[in-house]
């Protein structure tokens, strides 16, 4: 997570139940950190999501 907020990296990032249907949610963009463990992911199409560091179950370079 660091690494992507740092060298402003694309990736990919799989978070836990964050819609209400409790289903996960894959999404792409860049990662900017806010506070110690929450960060924004603004993606492509301009849609961002405030998440904390214990909702990603995954993230890898797009």
């Amino acid at each position: 997570m660091q690494r992507s907020v740092t060298d402003n990296l694309l990736v990919n990032i799989q978070l836990d139940t964050i819609n209400p249907t409790n289903q996960r949610v894959n999404i792409c963009g860049q990662v900017t950190r806010i506070k110690n463990d929450q960060f924004i992911l603004k993606t492509i199409t301009n849609v961002t999501y405030l998440f904390n560091k214990m909702d990603v179950r995954y993230i890898a370079q797009a």
